[in-house]
């Protein structure tokens, strides 16, 4: 019994460290595609950027050509002042200019709008370009480091599975079950080590009776509070004297 829970104990230890490096490799697949969402965010504000850029510059386009229009007319009303020949003529050209610069006035005042946010929008869309340039290079050296910690991760999970079917031949099948079924329940640890007659895995205190037979080692010991698998370290020795 003493060689069969250090197999289970030999076997608890595989089945942990390869649930470490499995949670190793989900972290590094969520880093992987946390980044590349983080382009694809990116890439879409970009572009959405670049639309507002276009529509600004169509907007000033159109501002810029009112604009033009308006001091024309302007223009031309002031030429006609020269052929005005009556003051009341003269007097209504001049209400006409007034207004037309009141006009132009405040199409300048919208332009002027118009080219601060068109400026903004062109700052904004630098910059958005430089960090989506700066997260495609973090990908790209990130996409190759994950590629070399997977293979590293898949090849020490293969060792360690050889390792694990090697174990699994030597135990019986009822003691396998058990091992398990206690460990899907009990979050992957199925076996505990007593102490000071402790389970320390719950913490709470064994029985003398059942101290003492797992101390002797002949029989399986379970906790009678998590119902782990007990086992006794000063067990080690005597079941692999080499040690």
């Amino acid at each position: 019994m003493k060689e069969q829970l250090l197999a289970l104990r030999s076997l608890q230890s595989i089945d942990q460290r390869m649930a470490d490096h499995r949670r190793s490799q989900n972290q590094l697949d969520a880093q992987l595609k946390d980044l590349r969402a983080g382009v694809q965010l990116l890439s879409v504000d970009l572009l959405r950027r670049e639309e507002e850029l276009d529509e600004t510059r169509q907007l000033k386009e159109e501002h810029e050509a009112a604009l033009k229009a308006q001091q024309e007319s302007i223009g031309r009303s002031k030429n006609k002042m020269s052929g005005a020949r009556k003051n009341q003529e003269w007097m209504a050209i001049q209400k006409e200019i007034e207004q037309g610069n009141k006009a132009a006035s405040v199409k300048e005042d919208e332009l002027l709008k118009i080219i601060e946010v068109e400026e903004a929008t062109r700052a904004a869309l630098q910059e958005r370009r430089r960090r989506l340039t700066e997260l495609r290079a973090q990908v790209v050296a990130f996409e190759a480091n994950h590629q070399e910690r997977t293979a590293e991760l898949k090849g020490r999970l293969d060792e360690m599975e050889e390792q694990r079917k090697e174990l699994l031949a030597g135990l019986p099948q009822k003691l396998v079950r058990q091992y398990e079924r206690i460990r899907e329940a009990r979050d992957g640890t199925a076996l505990a080590e007593v102490k000071d007659e402790l389970c320390l895995a719950c913490h709470m205190a064994i029985q003398p009776q059942l101290y003492n037979q797992l101390q002797r080692g002949d029989q399986l010991v379970s906790c009678p509070s998590c119902n782990r698998i007990l086992y006794f370290v000063g067990h080690d020795a005597a079941a692999n004297p080499a040690a």
